[in-house]
């Protein structure tokens, strides 16, 4: 320091050393160690557009893209450094921020101030004002995705079957993509509820999605192609079994016709993608009577019911024990 003056003598040619330094650090893409170099070479001269544009292109690197944005503004509106070479990488910026409406008032306010612009650049900026008008237009692909994976991890963290029933149809707008390798884990999990599994099936049904995904439920494990599940398969068994149950019960008692009809929905419902245990129709429909009739508390001879069916009971003891066994996973 010149004690006479009070005033810090630099060395000779600080800044330029500082500078080519910085360059060389940005060049070698060790950003941060050329980002301190260049902002001491400001400090020095503030005035240096260069100097000023390559602070802005490590901010960019690091990640600090408004810092980046804010310096790329400063210097338009003080008009440093090459004008088109800035606002092209100002523009650049607020299309990484989508930041669409700000990129559209920025190309119009440079057509309406300025005449001389390179026939090529002209184009360039026509063609981003084409883009960034599209893009404000509709919701963003990346909100959308984060709004899907938001709602599966609200899935994965909810035990209420009633919110997951809530999720699930705010799904069928979303695009899913992104949360499917979550929908996945859900689905190859035991411990998952197999009524949301269900549910989560049909979404992907609904969805056409082509990918092979494991469905672990009660104690089965299964591989799908939920695009290619064929539901005809347990509905043409459902059906036959419920003729079977209407003849029957249909005009003897209605109301227990109805229900045998609603447990029987909601045991396929639980179980699927997998398909009932074996047994014939018949057998089936005995069951689900003797089901009904122990849901109402109805006193009943297990013997005569089966015979109803040209069955016996032992023939559908465990068919009677499978459909308890859903019933009690059914209530939420």
């Amino acid at each position: 320091m010149d004690k006479e003056k009070g005033k810090i003598i630099h060395f000779p040619k600080l800044k330029e050393r500082l500078v080519e330094k910085g360059l060389e650090q940005l060049q070698a893409k060790k950003y941060k160690e050329a980002l301190s170099l260049l902002q001491k070479a400001y400090e020095l001269d503030f005035t240096d557009a260069d100097v000023e544009l390559g602070i802005v292109l490590c901010l960019l690197e690091l990640g600090e893209t408004e810092q980046a944005k804010e310096r790329c503004y400063r210097m338009l509106q003080e008009g440093k450094g090459d004008y088109f070479q800035i606002l092209q990488i100002y523009l650049t910026i607020l299309i990484h921020l989508q930041q669409y409406d700000e990129v559209m008032t920025t190309i119009q306010a440079v057509f309406e101030e300025s005449d001389h612009i390179d026939v090529t650049f002209r184009q360039h900026l026509m063609n981003l004002l084409h883009f960034s008008t599209k893009m404000s237009k509709q919701p963003s692909i990346d909100k959308e995705r984060e709004e899907a994976t938001k709602l599966v991890q609200r899935l994965q963290q909810s035990n209420h079957i009633t919110e997951h029933m809530n999720i699930i149809k705010q799904l069928e707008k979303e695009d899913i993509d992104s949360a499917l390798p979550m929908l996945k884990q859900y689905l190859a999990n035991e411990k998952n509820s197999p009524f949301t599994k269900t549910m989560i099936l049909q979404l992907l049904i609904a969805k056409r999605i082509t990918e092979r995904i494991v469905v672990k439920k009660l104690g089965d494990t299964l591989t799908v192609i939920p695009s290619e599940l064929d539901e005809n398969i347990q509905s043409n068994f459902a059906i036959e079994v419920l003729r079977i149950l209407e003849n029957k019960l249909g005009t003897e008692s209605p109301s227990l016709y109805s229900l045998a009809e609603n447990i029987w929905l909601r045991y396929l419902y639980i179980l699927y993608p997998f398909l009932p245990e074996r047994g014939e129709s018949s057998q089936w429909a005995a069951a689900l009577h003797m089901a009904a009739c122990e849901y109402q508390g109805l006193s009943i001879n297990k013997e005569n019911v089966a015979k109803l069916y040209d069955v016996s009971y032992e023939q559908i003891e465990h068919l009677c024990q499978a459909i308890w066994e859903i019933e009690e996973i059914s209530r939420f």
